[in-house]
């Protein structure tokens, strides 16, 4: 079975996140949803919130077949992760959500 880390920040947007997580559920897909702050409940942009399943820095280093990154949340990733960064794999290639963030 595939795995799927989707990590969040206090002001995450809700859309994204929310269907992103149902969508993979629902298609099978293991999906932990990591708080990227001290507190499994994490507050969306809009007011909903969301009781993660684990703290981002206890899961970080498990394997993981995908990492979906929601827009939203400019405050409180953790070091090492931003939600706007080249894909190490690919640098001419932004990591999604970036737009917004860097006018691209």
């Amino acid at each position: 079975m595939s795995k799927a880390i989707v990590p969040l920040a206090e002001g995450f947007e809700d859309v994204e996140a929310v269907t992103v997580v149902d969508v993979l559920r629902r298609g099978g897909v293991e999906t932990v949803v990591a708080a990227t702050g001290q507190d499994l409940e994490v507050v969306g942009a809009h007011g909903t919130r969301i009781k993660a399943d684990a703290i981002f820095s206890d899961v970080s280093s498990q394997a993981f077949d995908a990492i979906v990154l929601p827009g939203g949340g400019h405050l409180g990733w953790p070091s090492g992760l931003s939600p706007c960064r080249p894909r190490a794999d690919n640098p001419s290639m932004w990591v999604r959500g970036c737009r917004r963030n860097t006018g691209l």
